[in-house]
């Protein structure tokens, strides 16, 4: 089973179905609502028509009654009131059973005779269209009721007896049966369900078709279809509730008596469901139409698009996966037709196809870069690692020979003449061909041009070259490029590769001969920087070591020749006492002399600072000077040494300081160097039992190793602090922060 998701494919198909079943049904829903409209229509019509005929045939009726009526009161035993009438009445109403009663009332309203019997006086005085006849001398109508001696619902209609002298003497009236009109409504063959109503204009029903005995005589003017008709009051349809609660389609119309007369209306309701019974049925085909066919296009969509479009679709997604996780031999692996899909196809194939070009360009290129770069690194790396330049110059040619893939190159420096060009390195060049490329004047040559003009050089054909060919001696024609070896703007020499005949070399290629030829030039400058910094540390050493001889052993040595020749006059002129004293004398200075001898012996030995730290090379120094020197020493340590290289150095020299200042002046029997490590404040102390002296006396005036000491703890961001008593000893301390 294809797997469902709202973001796939397959899904927006369906909802393109579903979407183009839309209108569709908004087209069945529109019929729909036509054909009620329709049906409405033809049902109002029908009930219309109904309602019409049953308001003309009253008319027709109440025709019909005038004319019994005004003969009845041509004849002479109802003129007279003769008791005769009441037979005749008798005999009319079996001839017209549209009446329910037909009678005789004396003016002041008694009921002189009817068709009914009358156990009792009756007095209809109280009647409306009694009143009216005795007015107008003419036929009066009243309003439609419900007849309490008949007990159905009527229309009375009285018509005036007169005598001779044409005053009103009786009303002869009758009872019209209204009921008459429910075979009116029977002989129309209404729907099941339909109803036909007559209401007053007090919402009373007077007629209901059918079941009349449960509604006829009940008011009901709150019911949907009464308020309807009272507030109309004319002819009209509604499609609203019946007083039974039922939906049905009303058409109604006023059945007018005489003028003057209250309205009653009659309406015709059928059922909604009956109705609209066609209108249903035609939604309900449509709708299960439109649903099947919805069901199969669906279906169509669901399984067809999986056959015809998303295994296509997933074949060129599957690709695009592989292809974008770095397989680019990934096809789409569709064939190539005019539709949109192969079309697609076609294209990813050759999008993969670009990409795999591309990505073999690109691996290549990354190659050759990594390899320039890795040549450039280890350049780099020897230059700054070795202060050996022909190591330097080799090491980089090599590297730059195997990275162009040739096997001829030299690098040439200029002399200090900057006139000629000197072989400081090569490879593959035959013994017999070295002379003409050692040296090279700078206005000869291939060399020669561009140390002369400091721009990179390349030749496709030496042979061919503007230079002879001897400046660059090589059998056969051969590809040339050389690059300026610089260091600080200034051309240094030249970096020369030959590659075979034809050879072009790309920019890249020239760019990083450039970049190697500018770490060689800087190899080159410091190497000769190096030298000049060596001959000057040489010089000034030299220049130390005699003003130390100068003063102190040269003194010595001085005082002792001094001391012997006086000895020797001593002893010549037999002053044997005075004598011995010279040669005490003489044996102390000459001790002197030994002490400060051995002190400049130990700083001419290599320091061991770097190789043994701060506190090997403290006890180197004490073991090989102070103890050698008779003098008692101890070294204290308190906590864990551990300090930059910077500030072992700068400590070690300002504790050498004190320990030499003690040595030359102090004449201590011991010394003892204490080291205090704490976790941010680093205490060396040197504390000798010698002469010590005043420091008020020193003053600003302190000798060059107070003031070294000094400069050398403000350099470290320290404080040095100096205690001395005379005759008690002397205390140099110095604190750090680390």
């Amino acid at each position: 089973m294809p797997r469902f998701s709202l973001a796939s494919l397959r899904f927006r198909l369906l909802l393109l179905v579903l979407l183009a079943v839309v209108p569709a049904l908004g087209l069945a829903l529109y019929t729909n609502i036509e054909l009620r409209r329709l049906a409405a229509a033809d049902v109002k019509e029908e009930a219309l028509r109904l309602a019409r005929i049953a308001a003309r045939d009253q008319e027709d009726t109440i025709k019909d009654t005038r004319q019994l009526l005004f003969a009845l009161a041509q004849l002479p035993e109802v003129r007279s009131t003769d008791p005769t009438a009441c037979s005749t009445l008798s005999e009319l109403l079996n001839r017209y059973p549209q009446y329910t009663l037909l009678g005789v009332i004396e003016r002041d309203g008694d009921l002189f005779c009817s068709t009914l019997p009358i156990s009792s006086p009756v007095n209809l005085a109280d009647r409306s269209y009694l009143q009216r006849v005795l007015q107008t001398q003419d036929l009066a109508i009243s309003d439609y009721q419900n007849d309490p001696i008949s007990g159905k619902a009527t229309l009375d209609v009285g018509y005036p007896v007169l005598d001779e002298a044409g005053q009103v003497q009786a009303v002869v009236f009758a009872s019209l049966d209204l009921t008459w009109l429910n075979q009116l409504a029977a002989e129309a063959q209404l729907p099941q369900g339909s109803t036909f109503t007559v209401v007053d204009r007090n919402g009373i029903i007077l007629v209901r078709y059918p079941d009349p005995g449960t509604w006829v005589g009940r008011s009901v003017p709150e019911a949907p279809i009464v308020e309807t008709i009272l507030t109309q009051q004319g002819e009209g349809t509604a499609e609203t509730y019946g007083v039974d609660g039922i939906p049905r389609l009303f058409a109604f119309t006023p059945l007018s008596g005489a003028p003057g007369n209250g309205k009653v209306y009659v309406s015709i309701g059928i059922p909604t469901a009956v109705a609209f019974a066609n209108a249903n049925r035609v939604l309900a085909l449509h709708l299960g139409g439109l649903g099947l066919v919805t069901v199969l296009a669906l279906a169509a969509a669901w399984f067809g698009s999986d056959l015809f479009i998303l295994r296509q679709v997933k074949l060129l997604v599957n690709a695009t996966k592989r292809l974008s996780a770095g397989d680019l031999s990934a096809r789409a692996g569709l064939p190539y037709g005019k539709g949109e899909l192969g079309q697609l196809a076609h294209a990813f194939d050759e999008m993969a196809e670009s990409l795999e070009l591309a990505h073999q360009v690109l691996e290549q290129r990354v190659a050759a870069r990594t390899r320039e770069l890795s040549a450039l690194y280890d350049v780099t790396a020897v230059a700054s690692a070795s202060l050996d330049l022909q190591t330097v110059l080799e090491s980089s040619l090599d590297r730059v020979l195997t990275v162009m893939g040739s096997e001829v190159g030299t690098i040439h420096l200029l002399d200090e003449t900057k006139k000629v060009l000197h072989l400081a390195a090569w490879r593959g060049v035959p013994p017999d061909l070295m002379a003409p490329i050692d040296p090279v004047p700078v206005d000869s040559g291939l060399a020669g041009w561009v140390a002369e003009y400091g721009e990179p050089l390349v030749i496709l054909n030496i042979a061919a070259g503007l230079r002879p060919l001897l400046a660059y001696p090589v059998r056969g024609s051969h590809a040339y490029i050389g690059v300026p070896i610089r260091a600080k703007g200034q051309v240094l020499g030249v970096l020369s590769v030959v590659g075979e005949t034809g050879r072009q070399f790309k920019m890249e290629e020239v760019n990083l001969l450039a970049s190697i030829a500018g770490e060689v030039g800087v190899a080159v400058e410091n190497a000769r920087l190096y030298q000049q910094a060596e001959q000057l540390a040489v010089m000034r050493e030299r220049e130390r070591l005699a003003r130390e001889l100068h003063d102190s052993v040269t003194q010595s040595l001085y005082s002792l020749t001094l001391l012997a020749e006086a000895g020797q006059r001593l002893a010549r002129t037999g002053d044997l006492e005075r004598a011995k004293g010279y040669l005490a004398r003489l044996g102390e200075i000459g001790q002197q002399a030994l002490k400060e001898m051995r002190l400049l012996v130990y700083e001419l030995r290599p320091l061991a600072l770097r190789r043994d730290g701060l506190v090997g090379a403290l006890q180197r120094r004490l073991d090989a000077v102070e103890t050698r020197a008779g003098v008692e020493t101890r070294l204290l340590i308190e906590g864990e040494v551990e300090l930059p290289e910077l500030i072992e150095e700068e400590l070690y020299r300002i504790a050498q300081e004190a320990l030499n200042n003690a040595l030359k002046h102090a004449a201590p029997t011991s010394v003892t160097v204490c080291i205090r490590a704490a976790s941010e404040c680093m205490e060396l102390e040197v504390v000798d039992d010698g002469r010590g002296f005043d420091p008020k006396d020193v003053g600003g005036k302190g000798g060059m190793g107070l003031v070294s000491m000094r400069e050398r703890a403000e350099k470290l961001g320290g404080s040095l602090t100096i205690l001395s008593i005379p005759d008690e000893g002397t205390s140099v301390k110095i604190s750090v922060k680390t």
